[in-house]
């Protein structure tokens, strides 16, 4: 079972009410144009697997884009 669906299922049975997006990391600032968020998360590592240090400024820039003023961005790398 893919990621995505086990997602799904898990957030039907916790009766969770969102909804669940596949995309590409590097390309977020496209799939979400027109919204603006106070939170945004990254986690399990997945920055490290972004293939140049240009790549990584640009995945930052662009979720630096995506908050709201005053809004936080919190990513892990292990």
């Amino acid at each position: 079972m893919d990621l995505l669906r086990l997602a799904e299922k898990k957030k039907i049975e916790k009766g969770f009410d969102s909804k669940l997006i596949s995309g590409d990391m590097r390309k977020a600032a496209d799939l979400f144009r027109d919204i603006k968020f106070n939170t945004i998360t990254c986690v399990g590592n997945t920055i490290a697997h972004l293939g140049s240090p240009l790549e990584i400024r640009g995945f930052f820039e662009s979720m630096y884009e995506l908050l709201d003023d005053g809004g936080a961005f919190a990513g892990q790398l292990v």
